[in-house]
């Protein structure tokens, strides 16, 4: 820390400044530094929870009673003054508190637990999107052994989990939905994606053959590829995501018994 010093008796000298004004100045300085110290802002830890897409109409007391959190910890949180000045389609961050409370339609869900004290209906959360499950009770995609989970991997993210196993074994989806990709992405080799509402969406990557084709309805557990190594995979193994608004979440969350695997 730089130390200064001051030549008070010059500084008196200046016209204007008397004792009295300097010694009353010195005072507030030594007060406003001993107030600043003494405030602890907060700087939250990396922590594991739920994102919310906030939607016109929506309430923090409903998101709250829906995650069994407070108020005031989502407004800590995401930095929230006043409810009113929440913009629609931001990403609100909730602590994890409980998985079984996931919803694999976040928006439709809290709709519903606002309805049930206020007029609120689940069309004005999001009215734009397709309707999908209440609880995101997935399955797994393949049988086989995690070998690398959700999170930073050396110095770079993995958004997704891997799963080993032998060549050609199946591949299933985790929810009914949509296909909507089935094509080459750089790294990933032969991918697709499924589309299951609400915002909910399933990748599977390094596979070595598609078993359906773009714009089909597929159902759960319903076969859809087969294991490769395509892409970058250093063994035959499916590299698996969950995406909420096209941003990957932790799988863990997600499907069950993740522990076991």
């Amino acid at each position: 820390m730089k130390e200064y010093k001051i030549n008070i008796n010059k500084f008196l000298n200046r016209k204007y400044i008397t004792k009295s004004i300097f010694l009353g100045l010195v005072g507030l300085m030594i007060g406003f530094i001993s107030s600043c110290s003494n405030h602890k802002s907060y700087s939250p830890a990396i922590e594991q929870g739920h994102i919310y897409i906030w939607r016109s109409g929506d309430s923090l007391a409903s998101v709250a009673r829906f995650y069994e959190a407070s108020v005031s910890e989502i407004k800590r949180h995401n930095n929230i003054f006043d409810e009113q000045d929440i913009a629609n389609g931001k990403m609100i961050f909730i602590a994890k508190s409980s998985p079984a409370r996931y919803s694999n339609d976040h928006n439709t869900a809290v709709a519903a637990a606002t309805t049930a004290t206020t007029t609120t209906t689940a069309t004005t959360i999001n009215p734009n999107s397709r309707p999908a499950p209440q609880a995101m009770n997935l399955v797994w995609p393949l049988k086989g052994r995690v070998t690398s989970p959700f999170g930073m991997r050396g110095d770079r993210m993995h958004d997704g989990i891997d799963i080993v196993a032998k060549v050609n074994s199946p591949i299933v989806a985790v929810e009914a939905g949509k296909i909507t990709q089935v094509k080459w992405i750089r790294g990933y080799g032969k991918t697709l994606i499924i589309d299951h509402g609400g915002g909910v969406s399933s990748l599977y990557a390094h596979l070595n053959k598609a078993l359906v084709r773009k714009g089909q309805q597929v159902k759960q557990s319903q076969p859809v590829a087969l294991v490769g190594r395509t892409g970058n995979a250093t063994a035959h193994l499916l590299h698996f995501e969950v995406r909420l608004q096209d941003k990957p979440v932790n799988p863990a969350h997600h499907l069950p018994n993740f522990n076991l695997h």
